[in-house]
């Protein structure tokens, strides 16, 4: 009935942030989101602990360029949901000063 239909439904996953595809100069981002209570939780294979309604935040470092954020939840049994989100990194722009020393004589 209704309590095996639960075992193997797939857990809930939403992503709240950040949004699939942006591009951004910072280095450290937060990944935001909710699953159902009592799941597995992982970023990139790294274990995330969500709070008792299933709300999680996580900083994670960014890498120059591509990245690839793979957020998945896994229920005891088995069921499993995956949210990838690509996040890429450009260099900060920033006003690059010229190093060269100036010289003026008062002569």
């Amino acid at each position: 009935g209704l309590s095996v239909y639960n075992i193997v439904k797939t857990p809930s996953l939403i992503s709240h942030e950040p949004q699939n595809n942006i591009t951004t100069d910072s280095r450290l981002i937060t990944i935001s989101g909710e699953t159902d209570p009592e799941i597995k939780l992982t970023i990139n294979n790294e274990l995330i602990l969500a709070d008792a309604n299933g709300v999680f935040n996580k900083n994670i470092n960014l890498s120059l360029g591509l990245n690839i954020l793979e957020i998945t939840a896994v229920k005891k049994h088995g069921a499993q949901k995956q949210v990838t989100i690509s996040v890429f990194r450009q260099e900060q722009q920033v006003n690059k000063i010229n190093n060269s020393l100036s010289i003026q004589s008062d002569f």
